[in-house]
C-alpha cells in the first residue's frame, strides 16, 4: 500500500468522524453531560427586579459537600449570610436530573423590569456549567429549564424559610 492511500484513508476517517460529531450536536448542552469529574458545588442566584433598595432583595444559594450557604443582598450589598453544615449535593443532583435543563444560544431582550436566575456548577474551582435566564416579557438568556422550578429546588435545601429570611433583612435596610 502506498503512503498516499493510507493518508487518504486517514483523512477520510477524520472527515467522517467530524461529520458525525456535527450531526449529533444540537446546539444545546445538557446540564452535567460531558462534565469530567464529580460536581462539587452548585450556585443558584436569584436577581430581583429593579426596585428601590428598601425593597430589592436578591439571593444566592451555594450547595457543596460540607455546607449550604444562603446570602441575601440589595444591589450587591450583603445583608445576610447563613451557613448550614449539611451535605445536600445528592438532593440537588436528584432534583436537577428530573428537569430538562440545558444551555441554549443566547437570546437577548430589550425588556427591563424583570428578574433573573442563574445556575453554575463547579468541579473543584472550575466552572463547568454556567447559564442564566432573564424573565421579562418572555424568557431570554442562555439557560433553558424545560420543566420544574429551579428556585424551589434550591430553596428546599435551606433549613429555614427563605422567604422569612429575606423578610428579616427588610428591617435592617431602613437602619442603614
Amino acid at each position: 500500500m502506498s503512503k498516499i492511500y493510507i493518508y487518504t484513508c486517514l483523512l477520510f476517517a477524520v472527515l467522517i468522524l467530524a461529520a458525525f460529531v456535527v450531526a449529533c450536536s444540537s446546539g444545546s448542552t445538557n446540564i452535567q453531560k460531558g462534565v469530567k469529574g464529580k460536581i462539587t458545588k452548585y450556585v443558584y442566584h436569584y436577581g430581583d427586579r429593579s426596585v428601590a433598595p428598601d425593597y430589592h432583595r436578591s439571593y444566592t444559594i451555594e450547595v457543596s459537600a460540607d455546607s449550604t450557604v444562603f446570602i441575601v443582598t440589595t444591589y450587591g450589598k450583603e445583608l445576610l449570610r447563613k451557613t448550614y453544615n449539611q451535605n445536600k449535593l445528592a438532593e440537588i443532583e436528584a432534583a436537577l436530573s428530573t428537569m430538562d435543563i440545558k444551555l441554549k444560544k443566547e437570546k437577548k431582550s430589550a425588556c427591563s423590569g424583570g428578574y433573573s436566575e442563574s445556575l453554575r456548577e463547579f468541579v473543584q474551582d472550575e466552572v463547568v456549567f454556567n447559564g442564566y435566564v432573564y424573565h421579562c416579557d418572555g424568557d431570554s438568556g442562555t439557560l433553558h429549564v424545560g420543566n420544574g422550578d429551579l428556585s424551589s429546588v434550591f430553596k428546599d435545601v435551606v433549613p429555614e424559610s427563605v422567604d422569612s429570611l429575606i423578610k428579616e433583612t427588610m428591617k435592617y435596610e431602613t437602619e442603614i
